[in-house]
């Protein structure tokens, strides 16, 4: 269990250290083979049996995924918050482009700053 707590906090440094996703994975797989590798050891120099380079070597197969799946997750949670449809809120935008000349100009200017062109009325209810 230690060990998989320790190979969280590893891909959440991981992921803040590294903003492309196939090197947070490269690293994540390799820092979880070292990783696998030294807790496998101590485990098994600890436990005092002659097993221990059998745990390490196990070690070093399993936590190089662990670390990875972890760090997928972590990148997942943090990328794609904002584009799910239960979060999704329609933002207005702080410019309005001219018709005329297509400058873009602050919401609130009623003309536009480089033409001089009024700012396009778009009519909701219009009644027939």
């Amino acid at each position: 269990m230690f060990a998989i707590i320790v190979d969280y906090f590893l891909a959440k440094f991981i992921y803040s250290k590294f903003n492309s996703f196939f090197a947070g994975i490269l690293f994540s797989l390799l820092s979880g083979i070292f990783s696998g590798f030294i807790f496998g050891l101590i485990t098994g120099l600890i436990l005092g049996d002659d097993t221990y380079q059998a745990r390490a070597m196990i070690g070093a197969t399993l936590h190089p995924f662990v670390t990875s799946i972890i760090f997928i997750v972590i990148y997942l949670k943090n990328n794609f918050k904002s584009n799910t449809l239960l979060s999704f809120k329609q933002t207005r935008s702080k410019y309005w482009s001219c018709h005329k000349c297509g400058i873009n100009n602050y919401r609130k200017d009623t003309v536009c700053d480089f033409c001089g062109t009024p700012k396009k009325i778009n009519h909701t209810n219009i009644s027939k």
